[in-house]
This record gives C-alpha cells, sequence and structure tokens, in this order.
C-alpha cells in the first residue's frame, strides 16, 4: 500500500486473519440505480455480457476496476461510521494479493445490507479487485436467504437471472444461486449448516480456485462451462 493510505489510518499489518464496472454506454452510478428497480428491465444478451470488463458490487466497488487507493476514502468513512466496526488488512492465498476484511459483530448489517456482518475485498496482484465476500446473518430457520436470493436477484436482473443449484452428490441439502456473467459469476450459497450465508462476487477463475480447493466445483461445471462445453 501506499503512504496515502497509511495516513488515512488503513494500514497493511499482514495480520494474521480471515483471508478470504462500469457498462459500456452507462455510468456505474447509473447502471447500479437501475439493475435495482423492480420494474421489468431488458436484459442482456451473452455476447454484452462476455464485453463486460467489470461487475460491480456496491457504487464504489466494482470488479477488475477498484484499486485499495481508490477505495480507502469509502473504506475510512465505513470503519468509521459505527462504533463495533472491526477491520483488518491480509494477504489473500485466493488472489495473490491484499485483502480487506471488515466485520459488525453487532447491530445492522454493513453498509445498509440486511445482516451483512462480514465483508471481504480480495485484489490481485495488479492491485485490482477481483473477490469480494458478504457473510450474511441466515437468521432463525433461514429466515434471511429468500429475502438474501430476492435482493441480489433484483439488484442484477440486468445483467443475469439466477440457476438454482443443488449438491446431488452428498447427503446436505446445500443449494446454490448462480449468476452466470459474462467471465463474471456471483453465487450465493444456502448451506445446511452454518451461521452465514456466503455470498461470492468474483471472476470465473478465482470462482473455479474456490470451488476446486474444496472439492465441490464438479456441481457447478455445467452451469459456467456450458459455453465450451457445446
Amino acid at each position: 500500500m501506499d503512504s496515502q493510505a497509511n495516513t488515512n489510518g488503513l494500514r497493511l499489518s499482514r495480520r494474521s486473519v480471515l483471508s478470504i464496472m462500469g457498462l459500456p454506454l452507462l455510468g456505474m452510478s447509473t447502471a447500479w440505480a437501475q439493475s435495482g428497480r423492480k420494474t421489468a428491465t431488458a436484459q442482456m444478451n451473452e455476447m454484452q455480457r462476455q464485453m463486460l470488463t467489470s461487475l460491480p458490487v456496491f457504487p464504489w466497488l466494482s470488479l477488475l476496476e477498484s484499486t485499495p487507493t481508490k477505495i480507502q476514502s469509502h473504506v475510512q468513512t465505513l470503519i468509521t461510521s459505527a462504533p463495533g466496526i472491526l477491520h483488518a488488512w491480509s494477504d489473500s492465498g485466493v488472489t495473490g494479493g491484499d485483502a480487506l476484511n471488515i466485520s459488525k459483530p453487532l447491530g445492522s448489517g454493513l453498509l445498509g445490507e440486511q445482516d451483512l456482518k462480514i465483508l471481504s475485498m480480495a485484489f490481485n496482484a495488479s492491485r485490482k479487485l477481483e473477490l469480494v465476500t458478504f457473510m450474511v446473518d441466515r437468521g432463525w430457520k433461514n429466515a434471511n436467504a429468500q429475502p438474501l436470493v430476492n435482493r441480489i436477484t433484483s439488484r442484477y436482473s440486468m445483467y443475469a437471472s439466477p440457476v438454482r443449484i443443488m449438491d446431488g452428490e452428498s447427503e446436505a441439502t446445500d443449494q446454490y444461486f448462480l449468476f452466470d456473467i459474462g467471465k463474471f459469476v456471483i453465487e450465493i450459497a444456502v448451506p445446511q449448516h452454518g451461521s452465514f450465508l456466503p455470498v461470492y462476487f468474483t471472476t470465473k477463475e478465482i470462482h473455479k480456485k474456490i470451488r476446486t480447493m474444496d472439492g465441490t466445483y464438479d456441481i457447478f461445471r455445467e452451469s459456467l462451462e456450458k459455453i465450451n462445453a457445446q
């Protein structure tokens, strides 16, 4: 990180912690606002998806576009916005660059996202954002699962519709909602067990790496490699 980041309080401590867009012809803020509307929106075709060079997670945070320096003012505002917010930089073994982990154990969710308790941002060796992870409190009897799927589906309706995938190879009733967006993928996981619902915003390359490491990539292969399979 550069000295400017350090003077703003975003110091790369390398502490051992969890490591875990712009559209052509459209400004990012406009695209984000449109993607969240409930009214009918024309969805991209496959050629348009393949042309995307970045993908928004928040209006100020986009995959393959944002860098630590570009987002430092937003991060600084976030970590000082309420008491109890924790943050730490580390190295990401997945993307090969720096990772920032922000958590808010108590109270409402981070950045206005309902029940978002942990937000992780991982950059690649070129300092471009390549992985964002949401950890959302699943609530009593999965009460937060369907609202989460609905929000993400509405927000990215102009990009793609989700495909629901079940893990048929194990006894667990894990299910996933997958958005195939050109070189990018969004995955919402609803595991049978655990306290959180993970959401991954990333490139297909990093998604394959993550899911190959945990031995579950075969569940997603047919959906994500359908173009190559034709």
